[in-house]
């Protein structure tokens, strides 16, 4: 899970510790795309959310949202809703 509000970007992996970064402005190269990269120290953050559905695969659920975050050179991916 990852929680963006204006003053961090915090993710909580299932396994590990949580990853915090300042809160950046985002970045649109396209109409349904939205980005934040941010770092910390020597964590780098690099979210991508995408308007599209997606299935989780673990669910009957379609969400609003495709996501993709990379920290450092970690990627996580799955579905998001806001």
């Amino acid at each position: 899970m990852y929680v963006v509000n204006n003053i961090k970007i915090v993710f909580h992996p299932a396994d590990g510790a949580v990853v915090e970064v300042p809160f950046v402005a985002t970045t649109s190269p396209d109409s349904i795309t939205t980005k934040y990269y941010s770092v910390s120290g020597n964590t780098t953050m690099d979210l991508t959310i995408v308007k599209k559905d997606c299935n989780d695969g673990m669910s009957e659920e379609t969400h609003r949202y495709a996501v993709t975050l990379i920290i450092d050179k970690t990627k996580y991916s799955g579905c998001g809703r806001k």
